[in-house]
């Protein structure tokens, strides 16, 4: 495999005390999260709040977005017990066509 215990018996590795002490004297510039840090995060979700709250409410999307029980069939006729929707002709004819 690889040749890793050379490496790792050498004397010459510093302590992690030690890097950490030379790394601490060294000036460093600020990062990312230094120049702009909370101001860009609150001003983003911000946005994303807002645009997400427009969408929502041009498409009209509610509490409840079923439409199970608002849809209701026409019926035919006054009279009639069939939706529109129902042609028992059809479904009768299906089932004879699928038994032969």
């Amino acid at each position: 495999m690889f040749p890793v215990a050379p490496y790792c018996c050498k004397s010459s590795l510093q302590s992690p005390q030690q890097t950490m002490a030379r790394q601490g004297h060294q000036n460093r510039t600020p990062d990312f999260h230094d120049k702009y840090g909370n101001d860009l995060f609150a001003r983003k979700a911000t946005f994303c709040v807002v645009v997400w709250a427009h969408t929502a409410t041009q498409i009209g999307v509610g509490r409840n977005l079923s439409p199970v029980g608002r849809v209701t069939p026409q019926r035919k006729g006054k009279n009639s017990n069939q939706p529109s929707w129902c042609n028992t002709e059809l479904f009768q004819n299906q089932l004879l066509n699928d038994a032969k």
